[in-house]
């Protein structure tokens, strides 16, 4: 796409309250539906019907164009179209690349350099930017140029201007209803991150947001992972899990050093039901990606949330009695049995791959799982065992003794 600078608008009479109030964040649409639909018809027909719209529609249709290249060569339709883009072209083009920052399509130089550019004269318009690429970073699933985002920002800008943009972020999430995805998740975590690390007030804030996001991914988190993860969405969908994961050991641990109640039991279950949730998620998104060590970790913990105790979960779904069940007729070995399943599967990979050491390791979940999945663990057990002894005979694996041995 040829490039088409932001600062094209420069010098057209436009003060910065002017833009900045007709300038619309990332998503809002300025054209109601019916008038897009005459928009559109319009634009078929032809350059005759174009000059006898309206101004005022002419404008909206700047408004909804998506990038910059599109929108200079609408502009180029017809003398009403080019005088209507003359008169706001700031407004237009600033509007186009929020769009393109929204869909995480610069780089976070080139948005941290347009951020640079405006926030003096135009200091909305950059809160504005700043906000659309930050939340285009996660949108193009690149959480990782989150940090070098905002050390490009802290290297360019001076201090008031960098905390003006910084604290930004709570007003972006905070007491904000999140849509359900990855990419929005992702970048409320790390939203609360970059706060507590910034500065003893914005530590102060991060605290405070916190809560309210939490409580929305756990009312959610079901949703949420039953959605699965797109292409390009794993390292959000990693970041959003391994947060949950933590948040709910957390709150499970804190639930057990309280009083004895019921209620306190009662919660601690909760976050017990809440944690069988999240770690298949996780399982099964490690051996998407091939991380082998981190699925059968996964995989352990599970089964020792399900077999823990006094009060594990498949104790307290069958009214505190252990004995066998079979996957069709109880959701926790059935769940146990897809986890066994893929227990295998990496194994199997990592011997196959020579990884020794991991190989062992992985082996050795075996020997956490209650006895009460004997009869869906032991013949995979039996298969990962042959299989190491034929990459590695007469080396066996070093590993704990099932419980049902």
């Amino acid at each position: 796409m040829p490039h088409t600078s932001v600062s094209d608008a420069e010098g057209h009479g436009q003060t910065c309250p002017e833009v900045a109030a007709n300038l619309k964040r990332p998503g809002e649409s300025l054209v109601r539906d019916d008038p897009k639909k005459q928009c559109v018809s319009s634009l078929m027909s032809g350059p005759d019907n174009l000059s006898r719209l309206p101004t005022e529609l002419r404008s909206q249709i700047f408004f909804e164009i998506a990038d910059r290249e599109t929108l200079v060569n609408l502009s180029r339709v017809s003398k009403p179209f080019r005088a209507v883009f003359d008169m706001s072209r700031l407004e237009f083009l600033c509007s186009a690349y929020a769009k393109e920052l929204r869909r995480g399509e610069p780089t976070p130089s080139d948005a941290s350099d347009a951020i640079t550019k405006y926030i003096k004269d135009h200091p909305k318009v950059a809160l504005i930017f700043f906000e659309a690429a930050w939340k285009g970073i996660f949108y193009a699933g690149r959480i990782k140029d989150a940090e070098l985002f905002i050390l490009d920002l802290q290297r360019e800008l001076d201090t008031q201007d960098y905390d003006t943009l910084f604290l930004s972020l709570h007003t972006i999430y905070d007491h904000v209803v999140l849509e359900t995805s990855w990419a929005a998740w992702a970048g409320a975590i790390m939203a609360i991150e970059c706060l507590r690390s910034h500065s003893d007030e914005a530590d102060v804030i991060g605290k405070r947001m916190a809560p309210w996001i939490l409580a929305q991914f756990v009312s959610r988190q079901r949703e949420l992972i039953d959605r699965g993860v797109l292409e390009g969405q794993q390292d959000n969908a990693f970041c959003v899990l391994e947060e949950l994961r933590r948040y709910h050991q957390i709150q499970r641990r804190r639930e057990e050093k309280r009083s004895l109640e019921w209620k306190h039991l009662e919660r601690k279950m909760k976050h017990n039901d809440n944690l069988a949730e999240v770690l298949p998620a996780m399982v099964y998104l490690d051996v998407r990606e091939r991380r082998w060590s981190s699925g059968s970790k996964r995989v352990r913990e599970f089964m020792e949330l399900e077999g823990g105790g006094r009060h594990s979960r498949h104790d307290d779904f069958h009214g505190g009695v252990r004995y066998t069940c079979y996957p069709s007729t109880c959701r926790h070995t059935a769940d146990a049995y897809d986890l066994i399943r893929l227990l295998k599967e990496i194994c199997r990979n990592l011997i196959s791959e020579g990884q020794q050491v991991e190989a062992c390791r992985a082996i050795s979940v075996f020997g956490h799982m209650p006895r009460y999945y004997k009869h869906i663990a032991a013949e995979r057990l039996e298969r990962v065992r042959s299989m190491w002894h034929d990459k590695w005979p007469g080396d066996p694996p070093r590993v704990l003794t099932p419980l049902w041995e």
